[in-house]
């Protein structure tokens, strides 16, 4: 057992090229280029096999790359995907594995300047928990096709898009759809992800951009304006002014949920209730001054400022 900082790059293609059976990569981030360069010297006749995991999101800006299906194809290999993969491990024939935080990216195994600072550890002979991780790993996976590279990259056009100020398609066009419902949870963080949109967890970034999406905002706006063309586009929806009128009583938390209910009938209560509460929560913050909450006994009560 031994540590591997210096070289990684270098030190696995060196191994590649001594393979004689097969040879394995499992990473989540794998870039076109980084991959090339280490399956350049795989010898003929040694099975290759790639796990990676393919996210519009890091596919739109550059972290991993649809391209390397067609590079394993050309070398008689295959690609198989898993969307919560994390693992980053490399395995050379069944002799020795490499296993730490290096993606297969050409800054993690030091193929570019200012490379990442990297760690792995060699393991000789493969463990036995090793195999069976890549069993489930095969288990659980899915083989990558053309058909899901192009899904993936028009999602990741879109989100390219998006994340640019280009506005694909206006939500305002149709005012009176009632299919969309704000998603992020905490709207005090739209402006952020409108600023800068790599951060956060997955979760709660496809959320803001999802929300970014249906409300076309333009680019280059402050905070204030941004808030503003937030709060016009709220009160144009059909069911927010009606909202707004049911409002003019205060309402608890259930009214609001059962009020929800009447409009999407074929949504879960469980699902209502998320979508009353990040609604209430987004009226509260993009409204502040027409809006109020209270907590008399226990429960949420919500109503029009002016209007107690």
């Amino acid at each position: 057992m031994r540590f591997i900082w210096r070289d990684l790059g270098l030190g696995i293609r060196d191994l590649v090229a001594r393979a004689a059976s097969r040879v394995i990569f499992v990473s989540p981030y794998i870039t076109e280029s980084a991959l090339g360069d280490l399956v350049r010297s795989l010898p003929g006749g040694v099975r290759l096999c790639v796990f990676t995991r393919w996210d519009p999101y890091d596919i739109a800006f550059g972290a991993a790359d649809t391209r390397i299906l067609e590079l394993v194809l050309q070398h008689g290999g295959i690609l198989r995907l898993h969307p919560r993969l994390h693992a980053k491990l490399y395995v050379i024939d069944d002799e020795f594995a490499l296993i730490g935080s290096a993606n297969l990216t050409d800054k993690a195994l030091g193929f570019s300047q200012g490379p990442n600072v990297e760690l792995l550890l060699e393991l000789r002979p493969v463990p036995n928990a090793a195999w069976v991780f890549l069993h489930f790993l095969e288990e659980s996976s899915i083989e990558a096709s053309e058909e899901i590279r192009r899904e993936v990259e028009s999602e990741a056009v879109k989100l390219r898009a998006l994340c640019a100020g280009v506005r694909l398609s206006c939500a305002s066009s149709s005012p009176d759809k009632v299919d969309w419902f704000p998603k992020l949870r905490q709207p005090s963080r739209l402006f952020a992800y409108y600023r800068s949109p790599n951060q956060g967890s997955r979760d709660e970034r496809n959320s803001a951009l999802k929300d970014l999406f249906e409300i076309c905002v333009p680019d280059g706006l402050g905070e204030s304006e941004f808030r503003e063309h937030v709060r016009q586009f709220l009160f144009s929806l059909p069911y927010v002014a009606e909202l707004d009128l049911f409002l003019h009583n205060s309402r608890r938390f259930g009214e609001v949920t059962d009020w929800l209910r009447k409009r999407r009938p074929d949504l879960p209560h469980r699902e209502l209730q998320r979508i009353a509460q990040t609604l209430i929560r987004w009226l509260l913050y993009f409204a502040p001054d027409r809006y109020y909450l209270a907590q008399p006994r226990y429960t949420e009560v919500i109503g029009r400022r002016g209007c107690e």
